[in-house]
Formats: C-alpha cells, sequence, structure tokens
C-alpha cells in the first residue's frame, strides 16, 4: 500500500481491498479497485486507524522485521512468480528475495518468463498465480527442502520473536502446537 499507492486507486468503504471485486489495470498507469468495507479506517482519531506500525507489521518485506527475524530461526523460502503477473508485482518480489539472501536466508524465487515454461500440468499459464496446482508444488519442492532441513543443527533458539514499530510490539510465541501472538502499545 504505502509502496505503490501513488497508482491504486480504491473505491469503496475505507483503505482496504478485502473482499476485491475487480481491478483493472489501465495503461499501466492506474489500478483501480473496488472493494468493501473493512475494519481498518483512515481516521487517525479512531482506534482501528491503520497506521504506518499497522502496515508494517503485515509487510513481509520489511526490512526491519527481516533483520530481526535473521537473528533467530530462519526458514527457507521458495517462491514463484510469473513476469506477466499483473497484480503483484515482480521487482519487489525480486527486491524482497535479494533482502532475503543478503541477511543470509537460503532463499530461491523462479521466475517464469517464458511461454516455453508453462508445461499445463505445474504452472498452466503466465498470470496471477499461473493457476499452479499445488500439490505438484508439494510433490517438487517439499522433499529438497525436508532433505535440507534433515542436515541443518537443531537450534536451540526459543521459538519466539518481537518486532517493534513506532507504535506497537508485536510478539509470538510457541507454546506446545499453538502459536501465542500478543500486541503491546508503546
Amino acid at each position: 500500500m504505502y509502496r505503490r499507492s501513488f497508482r491504486t486507486i480504491s473505491f469503496g468503504k475505507e483503505i482496504a481491498n478485502e473482499g476485491l471485486h475487480k481491478a483493472h489495470d489501465t495503461q499501466k498507469n492506474f489500478l483501480f479497485c473496488f472493494s468493501n468495507t473493512t475494519k481498518w479506517t483512515s481516521d487517525e482519531s479512531l482506534p482501528n486507524y491503520f497506521s504506518r506500525s499497522r502496515y508494517e507489521i503485515r509487510d513481509v518485506a520489511f526490512k526491519g522485521h527481516l533483520a530481526n527475524q535473521a537473528q533467530s530461526n530462519k526458514p527457507i523460502y521458495v517462491g514463484y512468480h510469473s513476469s506477466e503477473d499483473n497484480i503483484a508485482n515482480l521487482d519487489d518480489k525480486i527486491a524482497f528475495y535479494e533482502s532475503l539472501k543478503a541477511l543470509g536466508y537460503d532463499a530461491t524465487l523462479h521466475v517464469i518468463n517464458k511461454q516455453s515454461q508453462v508445461d499445463g500440468k505445474f504452472i498452466k499459464n503466465l498470470g496471477h498465480g499461473m493457476d499452479m496446482s499445488i500439490k505438484t508444488l508439494i510433490l517438487k519442492e517439499l522433499p529438497p527442502l525436508l532433505e535440507k532441513l534433515s542436515k541443518q543443527k537443531k537450534s536451540k533458539v526459543k521459538k519466539q520473536i518481537s518486532y517493534k514499530t513506532d507504535e506497537w510490539i508485536y510478539s509470538f510465541k510457541e507454546f506446545g502446537s499453538k502459536i501465542i501472538a500478543k500486541c503491546e502499545k508503546i
């Protein structure tokens, strides 16, 4: 939202695109979105104001949080992205994976940019999501991931992490088979 808001115009209640009905990209200049209402508001005086802090905790590419996470257990990232995706920006995805690699993550991005890569079984088109088969994705990517994980030392790091923004501290910890989340106002 903050990075590409100059080209997005939304019609609906408040600011999110929850329940997106239609998006139309005109000349790659503007993306028009029609959406339902959301619980977030752009009114700073209300408790459900969608502030910068609330945006940052939802942005998986936020570099401060990635650096924080890099001090803890690092997940392995594997992604696929089409160069013809008209919804999610390929340059943003490439930058995200470059950030991950710079922080020492095992991160692999497969860019699908040729019609010859569309096999009709795993990848069915070059559009958003590529109509990718989740079953085939798991069959293809899970065995190498499990192999990598089996060679890693078992981490002694506690399974908990906190992310600090300018107005909130978001904390997450694993407790048994559950994840406990806590938000504290600074």
